[in-house]
């Protein structure tokens, strides 16, 4: 074994922080931390009628009358339904889950809405996308009857009140980001972000890093996700797809390149991937208009 020790001088001797001194004691990190990512409750009130609107065009997508507003179980959901039901290994697929069309079901970043509730004439279909009729912005995708909308792209608000403002699209990123990390099994999960016009390889190499920083005189502790990034890679394989719209992307793409430019030069890249923090406090961020 090889040991490198440093002795320093301190001008203010070796007292705590607390005393004037230049010493603080770190927390000794946990090995398995317990999840603490919970998407918020939408700020949506029961047996109250909404109207969904487009983000981009301001137009009018559908309306609903909520009776139910439940938590989604994780972002892989859908992946885990066939163990949600008894003996459902002597069926031939699992049952399909339903949602009513005065439902509502939420996950950090997104949205289950019952298909019913959108106009067919204000939506439609495009490649994996149900996107606005009158201006094509992608909206969220369908799945099992039902259209899993993303934050950033609807406007709920109260029929015949003021419209609340819609999530940044680069928060929903985040949110999306950090529940997808928080619920993989692999220590170092591998997402890839695609939209119509752009892509992202995204790979988890910490999912839970103290970062201490010293500002006005105080240590301050970050809990960060380190991530390698780029918009290509060598071998693809591996990689978790997830669908996104182009806006959310840009956004993203905007706010890892400035963490990544934050860090010193010789620590900006990877084998040929940007290195970047992204923030756990970001999941204090509501999950719908809010």
């Amino acid at each position: 074994d090889c040991f490198l020790v440093f002795r320093l001088e301190l001008c203010a001797g070796v007292g705590s922080v607390d005393d004037k001194g230049n010493l603080a004691v770190l927390k000794t990190p946990s090995l398995f931390q317990r999840s603490k990512l919970k998407a918020s409750r939408p700020c949506l009130d029961l047996s109250t009628d909404y109207d969904i609107s487009c983000r981009v065009c301001d137009s009018s997508l559908g309306s609903f009358h909520l009776r139910r507003l439940l938590p989604l179980p994780s972002s892989g959901w859908r992946q885990q339904t066939q163990n949600w039901f008894c003996c459902v290994n002597k069926l031939d697929a699992p049952p399909t889950l339903q949602t009513q069309a005065s439902d509502v079901l939420y996950a950090p970043g997104l949205c289950l809405f019952h298909a019913e509730v959108f106009k067919e004439t204000a939506v439609a279909d495009i490649d994996d996308y149900v996107v606005c009729q009158h201006c094509k912005a992608q909206l969220g995708a369908r799945v099992d009857g039902a259209v899993e909308a993303w934050n950033s792209s609807l406007i709920v608000s109260p029929r015949n009140e003021a419209k609340y403002d819609c999530q940044d699209y680069c928060d929903n990123f985040v949110q999306i980001l950090l529940s997808m990390t928080d619920d993989s099994v692999p220590i170092m999960p591998k997402f890839v972000f695609t939209s119509r016009a752009s892509t992202l390889y995204v790979w988890v190499v910490d999912k839970r890093l103290d970062v201490y920083e010293w500002s006005n005189d105080k240590l301050v502790q970050r809990e960060v996700v380190k991530i390698l990034f780029s918009s290509k890679a060598e071998d693809p394989s591996g990689f978790e797809k997830v669908i996104m719209t182009d806006l959310m992307l840009r956004d993203a793409v905007k706010h890892l390149q400035q963490s990544s430019d934050g860090l010193p030069s010789d620590s900006r890249l990877v084998a040929g991937f940007h290195v970047a923090y992204v923030d756990w406090s970001r999941e204090r961020i509501p999950s719908v208009n809010s």
